[in-house]
């Protein structure tokens, strides 16, 4: 699938970006029904917990990959559009996907223009779709974030979204995960720089991009709200 079918196609329109921190739990995912959803990783599996329906899938870690593969291909039904990152035409993860049908898009650090690399972190945004990616792989949720804006999305909404662990309770929604709060510890000035970031290119650009998620903690990063509130 090319990318040309999505792209600047939803213009006026809002998404709302699920990730998988336990606090979703505690939402009505039942008021999404309405609008645009993209699920991440293992977020699709929401559907169990009051989510009605979602419209677009997106995993770029082949570790969660190998986890899931078997249920992405039994639960996620065909008309839903998956985005799957390009080094995993190098680098195939378990079960590769190749009967699939995704777009690819680029999350390597290197601009294919330029053959520079670049980092969300350093504030350098791609201009396009097919530029690199830069660092977003660091964290599903700013791929994403960048492919909602590429798709033309004006309101851009995070849930789930904590980028923190709390003491002594699981790490995501589904349970523990080994390398969550280590990987929440270990890159967290790197996440406030490019939430930071995003946030700024988005206000550049007229559009408003807000956090929901009840545990986020980095509020000086981006605006923040409630879904009931939004809702």
């Amino acid at each position: 699938m090319k990318f040309d079918k999505v792209d600047n196609k939803f213009k006026g329109k809002r998404c709302f970006i699920l990730g998988s921190a336990p606090s979703i739990l505690e939402e009505d995912l039942s008021l999404l029904q309405n609008d645009y959803v993209m699920t991440l990783n293992n977020s699709f599996q929401l559907i169990d917990y009051g989510l009605k329906k979602y419209q677009f899938y997106n995993v770029n870690d082949p570790v969660s990959y190998k986890e899931l593969y078997k249920k992405i291909k039994t639960d996620i039904s065909k008309d839903i559009i998956k985005f799957y990152p390009q080094n995993w035409l190098e680098n195939k993860p378990h079960g590769y996907p190749l009967t699939e049908d995704f777009i690819v898009y680029n999350n390597n650090r290197i601009n294919l223009f330029t053959g520079e690399e670049e980092l969300l972190s350093d504030n350098i945004i791609p201009n396009n779709f097919y530029e690199g990616w830069n660092d977003g792989g660091s964290s599903v949720i700013f791929n994403s974030t960048l492919i909602c804006h590429f798709m033309g999305f004006e309101e851009i909404y995070w849930l789930g979204a904590d980028f923190y662990k709390e003491p002594d309770k699981v790490t995501h929604f589904f349970g523990k995960r080994k390398r969550g709060k280590r990987h929440f510890e270990k890159n967290e000035l790197k996440f406030k720089n490019i939430i930071k970031n995003l946030s700024s290119m988005l206000t550049l650009k007229n559009k408003k991009f807000v956090n929901l998620s009840r545990g986020f903690k980095f509020t000086d990063c981006m605006e923040t709200d409630t879904l009931s509130h939004i809702i």
